[in-house]
């Protein structure tokens, strides 16, 4: 059997569209493909659609028109825990009642992963991420910073076909943001899958990208390597 990290993964988005009434289109005929080991930022300012993106790419919101394709294979209509996406949120969307250890295994787990493969996976983020001593300790003992680590960490050990991210630094501290911001684009390389990631700071944007869609008013405006734009 080919090994999952070895199989190249693409996700397009064609025509996609989505409209809650004639007035309010967050999204009007976007269309854009992300490969194996590139990411995408999505940039633009609060309104610009780059978040309702996520979302339908996601299956948390349906398309008014449009499609999103994963491999090839149309998933417009699928719900999330069909579409093999992994997503980080603004916000951390832990269980309460589990330990650091627990929440990172939580979507393996579900899986059937086997359990030596689950902990050679979380002992690898967990060295990157700088989680060890936070292990067994549960959400409510955690700061914002170290919620957020530990959101992003679960979402590495899975190895998604994609992997979507909302702003996930938001609430590192300024020097930790620096460091995984330095670190974040390499490792997601290795796991070769596509990155789509919204932000509306141009630092973070030149900084993680091989691709930049820059988002105004629902309209994809530019489309191009950090250099260009």
């Amino acid at each position: 059997m080919k090994d999952e990290r070895t199989i190249d993964r693409k996700l397009e988005i064609v025509g996609l569209r989505k409209a809650y009434t004639p007035k309010v289109v967050p999204v009007k005929n976007i269309s854009l493909s992300v490969g194996a080991g590139e990411f995408l930022t999505l940039l633009g300012p609060s309104g610009c659609g780059k978040s309702t993106i996520l979302r339908l790419i996601a299956g948390l919101e349906q398309p008014t028109s449009g499609q999103v394709l994963i491999n090839g294979r149309d998933v417009s209509r699928l719900g999330p825990g069909d579409r093999n996406i992994a997503m980080v949120f603004q916000s951390y969307a832990l269980y309460p009642h589990m330990t650091v250890c627990e929440n990172i295994a939580s979507g393996m787990k579900l899986r059937k992963t086997p359990a030596g493969e689950i902990q050679q996976r979380i002992q690898e983020v967990s060295d990157f991420l700088g989680l060890d001593e936070l292990m067994e300790r549960k959400p409510g003992q955690l700061s914002g910073g170290q919620r957020q680590r530990v959101a992003v960490a679960r979402t590495l050990v899975r190895r998604p076909d994609v992997f979507l991210l909302d702003e996930p630094l938001s609430n590192l501290d300024a020097l930790l943001r620096e460091h995984v911001r330095a670190e974040l684009k390499q490792l997601f390389g290795s796991q070769n899958a596509p990155v789509v990631y919204v932000t509306h700071d141009q630092t973070e944007a030149m900084t993680l990208s091989t691709k930049v869609a820059v988002l105004n008013n629902g309209h994809l405006q530019q489309l191009d390597t950090p250099e260009q734009i």
